[in-house]
Formats: C-alpha cells, structure tokens, sequence
C-alpha cells in the first residue's frame, strides 16, 4: 500500500471520518458474532484490518513525515509516541481475526474490548492533539 497522496487538510478529514467507521464498524462486528454470523463478521474485520492499515501508512508516512519536516523529530516525540500505538493496535486486529477464524469467542471478547478502549484513546489524542497541531502547522507554513 502507498499513502494516499491529498493535501494535508484533506487526508485529516478522512482520517477523522474513518475513525468514526472504525468504532462502527467495531460495533457492527460485534453484533455479528451475538447472532453466530461468523462469516460476515470475519469479512468486517478482515476490511477493518485493510481500512486500518491504510490508516496507519497515511499517518505515518504523510502527517508525521509533515510534522518532522516542520517541527523536527526533537520536537515530535509526543506524535511519535501517539503513532507507536498503530503496531499493537494492529497486533489486536490481527489476534482477533485469528481468534475468528478458530471460533475462540471469549478470546475475541477480551481482545475486543481492550482494542476498544485503546482506539477511544489513541483516536482522541489524535483528534485533539495530533491533527489540529499538524493542520495549524501545515498552514502556517503555506502562509
């Protein structure tokens, strides 16, 4: 995959807008599994895994390659340790669509709910801390 090539205040919009599809997504999926639909659910996390990875290369090769070349990688330690949450995120995806193809359903539960309570986290941060930050940059440096 290849980061999507868009102006910066655009790829944020999407990013936001897919962090929104993810939780429903999420949400979806696991309603999937309350009525035994295990092979739609399988199919949703499988796209929300591709969805994601997408995510994860436009962040990281697009906003934190940005924000290094405006701030330097001194000052973007705290965007860094926001991104480095993309790999374990990304673990749990992957245990999950493991934990469904073997049907290990309680695996499935805990690894979801944890996945869930990192995603709230880690998307606020960058919604809120991330994002505003590398758009006001990207701005000023365009002025």
């Amino acid at each position: 995959m290849n980061p999507r090539r868009l102006p910066v205040n655009e790829l944020i919009k999407i990013l936001i807008d897919e962090h929104e599809q993810s939780r429903y997504r999420l949400s979806e999926f696991e309603k999937l599994l309350n009525i035994c639909n295990y092979e739609a659910a399988r199919e949703l996390i499988n796209r929300l895994e591709l969805t994601y990875e997408q995510h994860i290369i436009d962040e990281e090769a697009v906003l934190l390659r940005e924000a290094i070349r405006l701030l330097g990688r001194e000052n973007c330690k705290d965007i860094i340790e926001i991104f480095q949450q993309h790999r374990p995120i990304i673990t749990m995806i992957q245990q999950i669509i493991n934990s469904v193809n073997n049907l290990q359903l309680r695996r499935i539960e805990d690894v979801l709910q944890d996945l869930g309570k990192i995603l709230d986290i880690h998307y606020r941060r960058e919604e809120v801390e991330v994002f505003p930050r590398i758009l006001k940059l990207h701005q000023e440096d365009k002025s």
